[in-house]
């Protein structure tokens, strides 16, 4: 079962499908969650983008770390302005430092 739900991932991001992506990011396996999320970052995309920015908001920092990573692959210009705000809220050290990594690699305006 395992493996199938990865192989949907990467199938998804084959695919460049973002809906597929989200459904997976939903997974009650963290490394199915974890894949499809990174996988967002490269499919790209508004559906990407929105279901990203919508969850740097999660209580869990490793999903938080990992929605940065993918924010960063994304590099889309339009989020620049929710990770600042989540730089400025951020508590966590290695959310903060993902955050940060990721502006570095957003495109100006």
């Amino acid at each position: 079962m395992f493996g199938n739900k990865m192989e949907h991932v990467s199938k998804a991001i084959d695919k460049k499908s973002a809906s597929k992506l989200i459904k997976l990011c939903e997974d009650t396996d963290p490394e199915v969650r974890m894949a499809a999320i990174a996988g967002l970052g490269v499919v790209g995309g508004d559906d990407a983008s929105n279901y990203l920015v919508f969850h740097l908001k999660n209580p869990n920092p490793e999903v938080r770390v990992a929605i940065a990573k993918a924010l960063g692959i994304l590099g889309d210009m339009h989020t620049k302005a929710f990770v600042l705000a989540q730089m400025n809220k951020e508590k966590d050290p290695d959310v903060l430092e993902a955050l940060r990594k990721a502006l570095g690699t957003i495109k100006d305006y």
